[in-house]
């Protein structure tokens, strides 16, 4: 298998996001599927744990962002913290990495692998928040076959630990939030600068407990303008606001561990290097159904007699693994728990170059559009993520 030459491969060993969660399971008494973190954290006495995640924060965009002066509140916490990074998770793209964080489990395990996933118990390119068939345009009927492993705060309910969600108040109700947050107490926010308020009452509850803050803005900011925008940097600068306002409310009483991590991060991209694969007859015709996976990390199901000439179509722009040597490498975190988790990646998983991108308009729907920034590659910028730990 020859991965780019810049890629990060998820560290599922101990250094991944995945282990930052199933280190907290571990704390309060629950084995989780991943493993724990190789690095100590400082949870000794620990009663209340917070974590702070904001999506599409990569290192990279961090020590920008501390550069450019965006972030005091978080220069000042790196002085009194415990300072490092973890690797996403592969893809490293939201459904894929939100969910490892909510389970304590890898792509393999949960078989989450993308924003876009053929299913072949539907037979369809389904997008996996709405859990939608994308050709039809139709919600699945029954989804719960994609509820493969149990989220870590029903387990951490049964042993007497609570779960608190602060997160935006449209999840509510969702078959994906509900799945997620099965056993915990959920609180939204209208808008993200009114987490600190909103989570107030989580964090001034008894009792043993986590508490989980996610940020979703800046993510989609960094699509929209690119994550070296100005507006990228606005958005980062109200991300540090709300942190401050946050932590006064944090209980100062020794027992309490913070730590502000992501799910992935964002590179850059250049809309005039956008291709559309749909204007390649050509290539289309090696295709058993549309493309899947996320514009940066497009996964295709080719026509077993018809896979060189996609590879080759393909080289002009991307580099191409096939989902066969992805899976033996491990980039997935382990064997697949079901075969079906095998046919969700295809046969080749492509990776476009030089800050270009693999679009792709489905029939009946509005002309897919560039985006300026994202996420679901190997690159160092999407792979590699912040921890910063601190006790209260």
């Amino acid at each position: 298998m020859r991965l780019p030459i810049s890629a990060v491969v998820p560290d599922y060993a101990g250094g991944s996001i995945v282990n930052l969660s199933s280190s907290f399971a571990g704390h309060f008494g629950v084995q989780a599927l991943a493993a724990p973190l190789a690095t100590a954290l400082p949870l000794d006495d620990v009663e209340t744990i917070v974590l702070f995640v904001v999506d599409g924060l990569g290192q990279w965009q961090l020590e920008k962002h501390l550069a450019d002066h965006d972030m005091p509140t978080v220069r000042g916490l790196l002085e009194e913290s415990q300072v490092g990074t973890l690797t996403s998770v592969f893809p490293s793209t939201t459904m894929a990495a939100i969910t490892g964080l909510h389970m304590a489990a890898t792509p393999a395990q949960t078989g989450w692998l993308g924003y876009l996933m053929w299913l072949e118990e539907v037979q369809a390119v389904t997008e996996m928040i709405g859990q939608v068939d994308v050709a039809k345009q139709q919600k699945l009927e029954s989804p719960h076959f994609l509820k493969h492993t149990e989220g870590m705060y029903a387990q951490l309910e049964r042993v007497g630990v609570s779960a608190y969600s602060v997160a935006p108040t449209e999840y509510r109700g969702t078959w994906l939030n509900e799945w997620y947050w099965q056993g915990a107490m959920q609180y939204g926010y209208v808008t993200a600068n009114t987490c600190a308020s909103v989570g107030q009452v989580a964090l001034q509850l008894e009792g043993k407990k986590i508490v989980v803050v996610y940020w979703a803005d800046y993510d989609s900011v960094c699509h929209k303008h690119g994550p070296s925008s100005r507006a990228a940097s606005d958005e980062v600068s109200a991300v540090d606001h709300a942190l401050q306002r946050f932590i006064k409310h944090i209980p100062k009483d020794g027992k309490t561990l913070f730590a502000l991590t992501a799910d992935h991060g964002q590179i850059d991209l250049l809309e005039k290097k956008a291709i559309y694969l749909e204007q390649n007859q050509e290539f289309m015709q090696c295709l058993r159904s549309p493309p899947s996976g996320d514009r940066v990390c497009r996964n295709l199901r080719v026509h077993p007699e018809k896979i060189t000439l996609a590879r080759e179509i393909l080289e002009v722009h991307s580099d191409t693994i096939l989902a066969s040597e992805a899976w033996e490498a491990g980039l997935f975190g382990g064997l697949p728990d079901k075969e079906t988790f095998r046919q969700r990646v295809g046969d080749i998983i492509a990776f476009p170059r030089d800050g270009a991108q693999l679009l792709f308009t489905f029939p009946n729907k509005q002309p897919s559009r560039p985006h300026r920034g994202s996420h679901g590659a190997l690159s160092s910028e999407e792979m590699v993520v912040p921890l910063i730990v601190t006790r209260f």
